[in-house]
């Protein structure tokens, strides 16, 4: 979101924080209890001398999951009683065009603080995986820490 001509600093950052505020309206966090191997795919034979040397070959991990679920206002519609009996359409390919400009932003803020904020801080994972889901499908992020 630039800033716009003649906005005084503090103007901008107060419209910035309203549109994150407006945006981001709460989360979830679940507890998920993971296995992975570190390392290429081995033999229990050849796995055994690294868990008998206290090796690592699988790593028990408890991972939280957190997800933000953000409306896109522009795809908003009303209805009355049930939502089966109220004529609501189920939007069609095209409605999500006009949703295209409200989605790039979400995206551009969510990146710019949340996603910024955690892959900066997180320290020791051996990665950090985003899953994102929208309109325009699902994508894959993975940040891999580099080994020296």
């Amino acid at each position: 979101m630039p800033q716009e001509p003649g906005e005084a600093l503090e103007e901008y950052l107060q419209r910035l924080t309203d549109q994150v505020g407006q945006t981001f309206s709460g989360y979830s966090v679940s507890h998920v209890s993971g296995r992975f191997r570190d390392g290429p795919l081995m033999s229990r034979a050849d796995a055994a001398p690294l868990v008998a040397a206290r090796d690592a070959y699988v790593i028990d991990e408890t991972t939280a999951a957190v997800r933000f679920v953000v409306p896109i206002a522009s795809t908003e519609q009303q209805h009355e009683g049930t939502f089966a009996d109220s004529g609501v359409n189920v939007p069609q390919p095209d409605a999500y065009d006009a949703a295209a400009d409200e989605v790039r932003l979400i995206r551009q803020i969510f990146f710019g603080i949340f996603v910024e904020a955690v892959v900066s801080s997180i320290q020791g994972e051996a990665e950090i995986w985003l899953i994102e889901r929208g309109p325009y499908g699902e994508r894959l992020f993975v940040w891999e820490r580099l080994t020296p």
